[in-house]
C-alpha cells in the first residue's frame, strides 16, 4: 500500500498542516500563534483516526497507537490549542473552539481523503481526557463527520460540583506553588507506579513536555474541562459506534465509573487496561494500540467508515 510522502498543506483560516514521514520523530515547528501543526502519516486512501491528547499532555501521548497504526489508516495527530508546538495568546481555549480546530482539521482529512479514494467518507476520533470530551461534543454537533469515537479516561456527563472545585484546587495550586510542583503531583497522579519509577521514561518526557507550556494554558485548559457539557443523553440515544478504555489503576477518572456508563450505552465497547493509570497510552501502550485496532476493525466501525 502507498505511503503518503511528506507535504505542507495550506489550511484556511491560518491552519498551518505539516505531514511527516512514519516513522519520523515527533518534533516542535517555530509558528504563529494564530495556526496549528497537524502531523498526518499513513495510507493516502485509508480511513482517518485523528488522535487528540489530553490534559496536561501532547500529542505525544498516542506517539505509539499513532505510529503502530498508520500501515493500515491515515493517521492525523496534533497538539491542542494552548499545547506544545501550537500555543494560544491568552491560554484560553474553550471546549467549543478545540471543537471548531478539530472540525476544520477534519474537514479538510475528508477532502484529501475523497480524493485519493474517489469517494466520501468519514473519520475515526481518539481522544484522551480532555481530548476524549472534545471527540464527544464534535461527534454531537458533526455526526455526519464522524463514523466512531475511542476515548480514555473520560465520562460524558457534565462536570460535578466536586469537579469544578477540584479544577480551581489546581488552578491555585499552579498560582501558589508553580509550575514543576503542581505536575509533578498532578502527573504522579496520572501513571502507574512502573512508568513513575523508569529513569527517562514517559513520565520525565511529559514532565519536561508539560513544564514548556504556559501556566496561562494549562489554567485555560483546566476551566475548559469545568466548563464542558454533557455527552451522555446524545450518546445514549445515537448509539454511535464506541470504545471506552480506562486504566485499572486510574483515580483521576475511576474505571467503574466508565464502566457504568458504558453499560447505558448500546453497543459501547468497554476496555479496562491492565498496569494502567490514568495515562494508560503511555502506561501500557501496546494494549491500547492492540484495543485499538481490534475496535477499529470491529464490523460496526466498519460498517460505520463504508469499507
Amino acid at each position: 500500500m502507498l505511503r503518503e510522502r511528506s507535504r505542507r498543506i495550506v489550511l484556511p483560516l491560518c491552519y498551518l498542516c505539516v505531514a511527516s514521514s512514519a516513522g519520523k520523530p515527533y518534533h516542535a515547528n517555530a509558528m504563529k500563534h494564530s495556526q496549528l501543526t497537524v502531523h498526518q502519516t499513513g495510507a493516502a486512501a485509508g480511513p482517518a483516526v485523528v488522535f487528540l491528547h489530553g490534559f496536561p499532555f501532547t500529542r505525544a501521548l498516542w506517539r505509539t497507537q499513532h505510529d503502530a497504526l498508520n500501515d493500515g489508516f491515515r493517521c492525523v495527530s496534533y497538539d491542542l490549542r494552548g499545547f506544545g508546538e501550537n500555543p494560544s495568546a491568552d491560554g484560553i481555549t474553550t471546549i467549543e473552539t478545540h471543537v471548531d480546530d478539530l472540525l476544520e482539521i477534519v474537514a479538510q482529512v475528508l477532502k484529501a481523503g475523497k480524493k485519493a479514494r474517489g469517494k466520501d467518507a468519514r473519520v475515526v476520533l481518539c481522544g484522551h481526557s480532555l481530548g476524549a470530551h472534545v471527540a464527544l461534543r464534535a461527534l454531537e454537533r458533526a455526526p455526519e463527520q464522524i463514523a466512531a469515537v475511542a476515548i480514555c479516561g473520560a465520562h460524558a456527563k457534565a462536570p460535578s460540583d466536586r469537579e469544578r472545585l477540584a479544577a480551581a484546587a489546581h488552578i491555585r495550586a499552579i498560582d501558589q506553588s508553580g509550575m514543576r510542583r503542581f505536575l509533578e503531583r498532578y502527573l504522579n497522579d496520572c501513571f502507574a507506579a512502573d512508568s513513575r519509577d523508569t529513569p527517562g521514561g514517559s513520565y520525565d518526557e511529559a514532565l519536561e513536555a508539560c513544564e514548556a507550556m504556559s501556566s496561562a494554558a494549562l489554567k485555560g485548559a483546566l476551566l475548559a474541562i469545568a466548563a464542558r457539557t454533557a455527552t451522555l443523553s446524545f450518546l445514549e440515544e445515537k448509539t454511535p459506534p464506541l470504545l471506552i478504555m480506562s486504566g485499572a489503576e486510574d483515580t483521576l477518572v475511576p474505571s467503574e465509573a466508565l464502566m457504568r456508563m458504558g453499560l447505558g450505552i448500546a453497543g459501547a465497547q468497554f476496555v479496562r487496561v491492565p498496569h494502567a493509570a490514568h495515562a494508560a497510552p503511555l502506561d501500557n501502550p501496546e494494549f491500547v494500540t492492540n484495543a485499538l485496532r481490534r475496535f477499529f476493525s470491529g464490523e460496526a466501525v466498519q460498517a460505520a467508515l463504508g469499507a
